[in-house]
């Protein structure tokens, strides 16, 4: 199937080793989980992590997603890949699409869905705080990486796109040098954990203040882009080989606004991974609608 709409997706752990889809994860033993959308996309999850595979039609390579990364607040990571070994459960879904379930005990839980859409995927992700403190300032990370992907690969951030001071700009444009970078809305503060960062400079604050919660990556011969959008972010991240001198690593990350989650509380966020021939104002074409109806939306 040739696809002129459909999607795009993300993250990786800094060294994972990545079993091909249809086979059994290293030394876990889990199989993998795969389904392909009407719209060709194909989705697969190799075991019991976050990961996600994306294949694109009529694309080499791949696309890979930590589906998520972390759940965050202000004063710490509640739910992240590195700190706690809960095992993921993915499962295909009867109308198409993943759906996929972790719990902390005392800590937090989600269920975060996959599914399919005519111009991409649609991601809805359901997220409970299961503490005895509420989460203030909460953000979650879904990690859009492109070194797999030869058509989209994007190391010098020229085609890695924001949305800020009402036009489209890329991130190399956007920074004071590429490398680790979180980009912050004018109307919000750096994180306790993003402001350390900051202040040791492992991590730079860019110069430019998104204000669209979409992302945007160009393909090299300018004919397709890759996008992700939210409601809202609380911030966006855009690294390129994490400061290691020639790691091929690039990624891009929107990361949805949560707000403040109650001890007890589900939020519900959505927001859409899109995969679309045509630039980048095509993209914002799809997201600003998908903003208006609700198809990306937060209640808290």
């Amino acid at each position: 199937m040739r696809l002129t709409r459909g999607v795009c997706m993300m993250v990786l752990l800094w060294g994972a080793v990545l079993p091909g889809p249809g086979r059994a994860e290293a030394g876990g033993g889990a199989r993998a989980t795969s389904t392909t959308l009407e719209n060709g996309l194909t989705l697969t999850a190799p075991g019991e992590s976050p990961l996600v595979l994306v294949q694109l039609p009529g694309f080499d390579g791949r696309l890979n997603l930590l589906a998520p990364e972390v759940v965050s607040d202000q004063t710490d990571r509640r739910i992240y890949l590195d700190s706690h070994s809960t095992a993921v459960a993915w499962r295909e879904r009867e109308a198409g699409g993943l759906i996929s379930s972790r719990q902390e005990d005392g800590i937090g839980s989600y269920t975060l869905a996959l599914l399919p859409a005519a111009d991409g995927v649609l991601i809805d992700w359901r997220i409970t705080n299961l503490g005895e403190i509420t989460w203030p300032y909460g953000a979650g990370t879904l990690c859009l990486q492109n070194h797999d992907l030869p058509a989209f690969y994007d190391p010098t951030e020229t085609r890695s796109m924001i949305h800020a001071e009402d036009g489209w700009r890329a991130i190399a444009d956007s920074v004071e040098r590429i490398g680790t970078n979180w980009l912050i809305p004018p109307w919000h503060r750096p994180c306790g954990v993003m402001q350390y960062m900051l202040d040791h400079n492992t991590y730079q604050q860019g110069i430019a203040r998104p204000d669209l919660g979409l992302v945007g990556l160009v393909s090299a011969a300018g004919g397709h882009v890759i996008g992700m959008g939210w409601p809202e972010v609380r911030y966006i991240n855009a690294n390129t080989g994490y400061g290691r001198g020639s790691s091929r690593h690039a990624c891009l990350d929107a990361s949805p606004y949560l707000g403040d989650v109650r001890a007890g509380k589900t939020v519900h966020v959505t927001g859409k991974l899109y995969f679309l021939a045509g630039g980048i104002e095509e993209l914002e074409a799809h997201y600003r609608p998908d903003l208006a109806d609700g198809v990306v939306m937060f209640e808290p």
